[in-house]
């Protein structure tokens, strides 16, 4: 009697997804998702989906009797982008809302679902270890205003108001009608609003974000300076409201003012995978 062998192999995720893959039975985080101001040569516009890993972009503008707007900002035309710039050009994404009078409350959203795009699998912020990166610079702000970014659950993007529609974490600068904040905030689990210590007066060349989920409700936040990206100003430990895995982020710039346009840049989403073997006969 004749047996025919029949031979076995292991294969691991790595092997059949190449580079968005660690090596054979090795944990670690792979950059799944990632868009940059070079990409564009405008932006402003629904619809726009450069990048890879991410839903396209949804802009919503509401002037309410003052100016707002999403612009591609560059250094040779805006003098206050200074650090967090990319490609030949200088660029990066820029927003603007300032009103005329009092009674004004322009504002401008701009929202992106951490969505599927050519990868292998939905690139939101789920498990520990996953992590996300971006940059953002801004000035001073005008009274009864705010600017930053949310990371949010689900992706509400109807109307300028939604950017903290499901926000689980926000970061920003925010003023009342009477005073400015000097430092930047923190919104999340802890209840009410988070000072950081980061002062915006000595830090309007910019800031980057490394964001990072340690448990279901946990996160590790690197705060480092755009102009010295080796330099932490703090690391910050917390809880997120609520227990969701992160789905998309929410760009807003509230009334901030004249002359105080807001630039983000340069995200980036990596996941974290297990070692993942599994049998091929």
């Amino acid at each position: 009697m004749c047996y025919r062998a029949r031979a076995v192999y292991v294969i691991s995720v790595a092997m059949l997804v190449g580079v968005f893959m660690p090596p054979l039975a090795r944990a670690g985080t792979v950059l799944v998702a990632q868009d940059d101001a070079s990409n564009y040569t405008n932006w402003g516009v629904t619809g726009l989906d450069e990048g890879v890993g991410l839903d396209a972009w949804v802009f919503h503008v509401t002037p309410e009797g003052g100016f707002a707007g999403n612009y591609l900002a560059d250094t040779n035309s805006q003098a206050t982008l200074n650090s967090i710039e990319s490609g030949a050009a200088g660029k990066a994404w820029g927003m603007y809302a300032n009103g005329g009078g009092p009674s004004d409350f322009p504002r401008t959203a701009v929202f992106r679902g951490f969505g599927y795009n050519g990868s292998l699998w939905a690139n939101n912020l789920a498990n520990p270890g996953d992590r996300l990166k971006l940059s953002m610079e801004s000035g001073a702000i005008a009274l009864s205003a705010s600017c930053g970014f949310a990371l949010r659950s689900g992706n509400a993007d109807f109307s300028a108001d939604d950017y903290n529609n499901g926000s689980l974490f926000e970061f920003g600068l925010y003023s009342s009608p009477t005073v400015i904040d000097p430092n930047f905030s923190i919104y999340d689990g802890s209840g009410g609003k988070v000072d950081t210590g980061i002062p915006w007066a000595t830090h309007q060349d910019g800031l980057d974000f490394t964001f990072t989920l340690t448990g279901s409700n946990t996160y590790d936040l690197a705060i480092y300076d755009a102009s010295s990206p080796s330099t932490l100003l703090t690391n910050i430990v917390s809880t997120l409201n609520g227990n969701a895995p992160l789905d998309s982020i929410a760009l807003f710039n509230r009334d901030v003012g004249t002359s105080f346009d807001v630039f983000f840049n340069k995200i980036e989403i990596h996941k974290y995978y297990p070692p993942t073997l599994f049998m091929v006969k």
